[in-house]
This record gives C-alpha cells, sequence and structure tokens, in this order.
C-alpha cells in the first residue's frame, strides 16, 4: 500500500533512534566483512537524509523505497570492479 500511514507499524523507537541503531548494525557487518573478507555493500546513503530518514520524494510516500535503480546501477558498478 502506498501513500499516507492508515495504521500503526511495529516500529520501535524515534526516528532517531532507528537510524542510531541502523548505522550500528551497518558498521559492525562492514567491519565483519572486512574481517572475514567478504564485501559490504550499502547504496542506501543516496535515499536518506542527513538526518538518517529516507528521502520522502524517492519514497513510496511511506517506508519503502521507489525507485532502485541507483542500488542497481551501484551493485552492477561493485560486480564489475569485482569481475
Amino acid at each position: 500500500m502506498h501513500g499516507k500511514i492508515l495504521h500503526e507499524f511495529p516500529f520501535i523507537h524515534s526516528d532517531e533512534k532507528r537510524v542510531i541503531y541502523t548505522k550500528k548494525k551497518n558498521n559492525l557487518l562492514n567491519e565483519y566483512c572486512k574481517k572475514y573478507n567478504y564485501i559490504f555493500f550499502n547504496p542506501y546513503d543516496y535515499y536518506t537524509r542527513e538526518d538518517g530518514t529516507l528521502k520522502h520524494e524517492l519514497s513510496d510516500s511511506t517506508v519503502h523505497i521507489d525507485n532502485n535503480l541507483h542500488i542497481l546501477k551501484k551493485f552492477i558498478s561493485l560486480y564489475n570492479e569485482i569481475m
């Protein structure tokens, strides 16, 4: 469903705390990927505002990315670098 949120989502905490947890999780994933020689792929910075929340203009106006073309381009670029 796109558009205005008409019911409660299963969110815990404020936007600010969720951004902190997301950054912490991504930092840990990146750290462990380096440690075990994996590639950490996180193209979502393009889709976030300065405060770390989703840019509404690039979303479905709720919680999902609307156009994932940027992610696909970043993935293809990374793939081409590796190959």
